[in-house]
């Protein structure tokens, strides 16, 4: 079972093109079983939720949100997967103080969600925000914005701070959907069982990335260079 854990529908930035039946589509598609829906600072109301299903019936939709994080010095971004919006969230534009992280972290735990630390490195610039006072529970170690050179300074980062790594694509637009992506070992017989399930998706998934038996591949099909397999933390 493949599955994106970061894709944009154009609300709330200039940059994200897709809506959230063109992802959904595109999805499928590609071979994705199930992706993360999100936007910068804007979480996927029940329309955009219902325009996706509709498109795409047999694809899992996680509900998620990209917040701007400001660190020491500088921000970084994190994905927030949950059944339930965050509180307190701002505009596109907005950061969040990193005081505001524990809070969050909270948040997340209390409603079965996670969170993601994306691009690491992004444009080569360091990571601000103190992820030892609060751990993201991932880290993309691969995404179209993560650079390659920095794969195993991330590996020991997420197996220093036991933080489980992910690929995804951090899609703004339809062809980027699934260009990197995790693949759960289950199949076909593992999304049916979510599709069915009572239990919000969001939960179901949170507790599949704990157990980080998934595969990292880039381009869909081929393993992450010098990753295959998520590394296991210590």
């Amino acid at each position: 079972m493949k599955v994106d854990l970061h894709v944009h529908i154009n609300r709330a930035s200039r940059c994200a093109r897709q809506e959230p039946e063109e992802a959904a589509k595109e999805a499928v598609k590609q071979g994705i079983d199930a992706i993360a829906m999100l936007d910068h600072h804007y979480y996927p109301t029940a329309n955009d939720l219902e325009k996706a299903r509709q498109a795409a019936p047999e694809l899992i939709i996680l509900r998620a949100m990209e917040i701007t994080v400001q660190g020491n010095g500088g921000s970084n971004d994190i994905v927030l997967v949950c059944p339930k919006c965050p509180p307190n969230i701002g505009f596109h534009k907005d950061k969040v103080p990193e005081s505001q992280l524990p809070e969050i972290g909270k948040f997340l735990q209390k409603n079965g969600g996670f969170s993601i630390l994306a691009h690491p490195f992004r444009k080569h610039k360091p990571i601000y925000v103190d992820i030892c006072e609060c751990t993201p529970d991932c880290i993309e170690i691969a995404s179209r914005s993560t650079p390659p050179e920095r794969r195993n300074n991330i590996a020991e980062i997420a197996l220093l701070h036991k933080m489980v790594c992910v690929s995804s694509s951090d899609a703004h637009k339809t062809y980027h959907i699934g260009k990197y992506c995790i693949e759960f070992d289950g199949g076909n017989e593992l999304k049916k069982a979510i599709l069915k399930s009572v239990t919000p998706a969001e939960i179901v998934m949170a507790d599949l990335i704990k157990k980080r038996q998934f595969n990292l591949l880039e381009k869909r099909l081929a393993p992450v260079e010098n990753f295959p397999r998520n590394p296991k933390a210590s």
